[in-house]
């Protein structure tokens, strides 16, 4: 099969033919029909995991098809791929916090991921989904969806309540945030101004200064600036590996 493999941190994936991936005990055979790339895959091809192992398959964003019979899961079953498989007996789990797991296989982390034809998974890391569901949005899911998801409704336990005054108001965009604290407090802030829409764009200066927020801690304060400003004239890079001794820790 076809994929894209890292060889070496901080160097391009060859995409190249490599071996089907073997399908152990409780495990399923995935044909892969979407993976998507977020920030936390160049972490992994820059070697910020310590436990990576080289070559590797990253892609932890992964929906597909079951390419064969499993019990009740059918070949051709469309499936997403969770991408932790916990041990299920240490404190964390036992406690409800699986993703705290210690040392868990991840695909795309230390596991080989979705950026290949087909991937192995964990049975019971596979869940259907409906066909009005896209493979792009059932593998995005996986991380970049259930990780807010789960940051906001189980450990914030927050609650979308619908509001017939903000529905009257459509289609501006407005939202009401209000917080209980434990003593009973109630603080409630209307949010009427949602900035970095096509409506509403953010200014350079604000899209620069988010960049900081979120770069800055992980690249470093001189390769953050660099950044930015290789980003804002990116019509001036000839070649996308300019960008490669900026995106590691300085």
């Amino acid at each position: 099969m076809r994929a894209a493999v890292l060889r070496r941190f901080s160097e391009p994936l060859e995409v190249t033919e490599v071996p089907e991936p073997e399908v152990g005990e409780d495990e399923v055979l995935v044909r892969v029909m979407a993976t998507g790339i977020c920030g936390t895959d160049n972490k992994i091809a820059a070697g910020a995991f310590s436990d990576t192992p080289l070559p590797h398959i990253p892609g932890h964003e992964v929906a597909g098809v079951l390419a064969e019979d499993s019990g009740e899961l059918k070949r051709g079953q469309r499936v997403a791929c969770f991408l932790y498989k916990s041990c299920g007996v240490c404190r964390w789990c036992l406690s409800g916090e699986e993703t705290l797991c210690p040392d868990p296989p991840r695909i795309g982390f230390n596991r080989d991921g979705g950026l290949a034809e087909y991937v192995s998974m964990p049975r019971d890391c596979v869940l259907p989904f409906a066909d009005n569901v896209s493979f792009e949005h059932a593998g995005i899911c996986m991380d970049a969806v259930m990780t807010p998801w789960r940051a906001l409704t189980v450990r914030a336990k927050v609650q979308l309540v619908p509001s017939e005054e903000l529905e009257k108001m459509e289609p501006a965009r407005q939202a009401i945030v209000e917080i209980t604290l434990n003593d009973g407090t109630v603080l409630s802030e209307r949010v009427n101004d949602v900035r970095g829409t096509v409506d509403n764009p953010m200014t350079r200066e604000e899209v620069a200064q988010k960049c900081r927020d979120l770069v800055e801690p992980v690249l470093g304060k001189a390769n953050c600036t660099t950044l930015i400003d290789k980003v804002f004239g990116i019509e001036n890079v000839k070649d996308i590996r300019e960008l490669r001794g900026v995106l590691q820790k300085s």
